[in-house]
């Protein structure tokens, strides 16, 4: 069932002199979603995030938040928050009257701000830190009395900016379940600015992938990382192994640039130019090719990092291209199965290959 628009973006342009930061979009953001926009440095997403929040305004086109449109209105006035990258906290103000800082501005009775600025800090499991400073608190705690701060006004819309950028790899991983739980008990949409391929993964219900202005992609997680749109988001979203060549049409395969022979691809596809990739998760590895296989190459390992759960090797085959291949450590050694300069032998199905155009 759809769900009905928290946001609407039509035709979104964004022009600073003659460079264009946002070119022509459209997207549909539903309530309830937690959607995030996902792209490298200087794509346009923070731009786009900064118009829904009425930060700057689109050289063109319309927004519309709960479907009321957001041309004119200022930030103040419309029904969204905003949690900055750095948190943006007072640093005079004690963490119950950081949060209670927009009720007060709205005149709020004093009654109901205690009561709420309560219930968003129990929230967040701030609740015994009221009456402490910014200060005393650790990055995960400063990042978890911003979310309150935005919360407790209780918008149709939040717009979260890089929120966990400031956190370790630990408190990071272990911040985004956090957030998605939240997200879910209040039901209120997120809109995330991120970078992280990771962390747009695990925290989204559906990403919207950027670049250069335009959105390249939209859909589930697992969609955008097992059916990319274009070469761009496969080699974004996740590691991937490209092989340039031409479908060969009629079920003849697929003739990849620098292999000996054709590579067997899914699908009725035309013939012409494309690229096979392969996630290197899908890739079976070693020491003799499988009894039946198709897609088999043959190299030798060039390079290995050990990672604890998995290990990624890269092997190269005769034509000197690289490929990466993924393995779980399953068996507990100190030992490696697979070395340096060991011949190995790489394989796939068929099904688990994407022909980009």
């Amino acid at each position: 069932m759809e769900r009905p628009a928290a946001i609407r973006l039509e035709a979104v342009e964004k022009r600073f002199g003659a460079s264009t930061a946002v070119a022509g979009i459209d997207l549909t953001i539903g309530e309830g979603e937690f959607f995030s926009l996902l792209g490298p440095s200087g794509c346009g997403k923070t731009t786009l995030l900064r118009m829904m929040a009425g930060f700057e305004n689109p050289s063109s086109g319309r927004i519309a938040i709960g479907g009321a449109d957001m041309t004119g209105v200022p930030p103040y006035e419309r029904p969204v928050n905003m949690m900055f990258q750095s948190y943006a906290l007072f640093p005079h103000m004690s963490v119950a009257d950081n949060v209670a800082f927009g009720l007060k501005q709205d005149g709020v009775p004093r009654p109901e701000i205690a009561r709420r600025v309560a219930e968003a800090l129990d929230l967040v499991r701030m609740g015994d830190f009221g009456r402490r400073r910014p200060h005393q608190l650790s990055g995960g705690q400063r990042q978890r009395v911003a979310l309150a701060r935005c919360l407790v006004k209780r918008p149709k819309v939040l717009l979260l900016d890089e929120p966990l950028s400031a956190l370790d790899k630990k408190l990071r991983e272990q911040t985004q379940f956090e957030l998605v739980n939240i997200q879910e008990k209040v039901g209120i949409t997120f809109v995330m600015v991120t970078h992280d391929q990771e962390e747009a993964m695990t925290m989204s219900s559906r990403i919207a992938v950027m670049d250069h202005g335009r959105i390249l992609q939209v859909g589930r997680p697992h969609e955008v990382y097992e059916y990319p749109a274009n070469r761009f988001v496969a080699d974004f979203i996740g590691t991937a192994n490209f092989f340039p060549g031409t479908v060969l049409g009629d079920g003849g395969g697929f003739a990849a640039d620098g292999l000996a022979g054709p590579l067997t691809v899914s699908g009725d596809l035309p013939p012409g130019p494309a690229t096979v990739m392969v996630r290197p998760e899908k890739l079976v590895m070693g020491r003799e090719a499988p009894a039946g296989a198709v897609n088999v190459l043959s190299g030798t390992v060039a390079e290995i990092a050990y990672l604890g759960d998995v290990s990624i090797y890269h092997v190269r085959l005769a034509s000197g291209a690289l490929v990466l291949a993924t393995a779980a450590n399953l068996r507990h050694s100190a030992e490696p199965g697979l070395t340096w300069d060991d011949r190995v032998f790489l394989s796939w199905h068929p099904a688990n290959a994407v022909v980009l155009r």
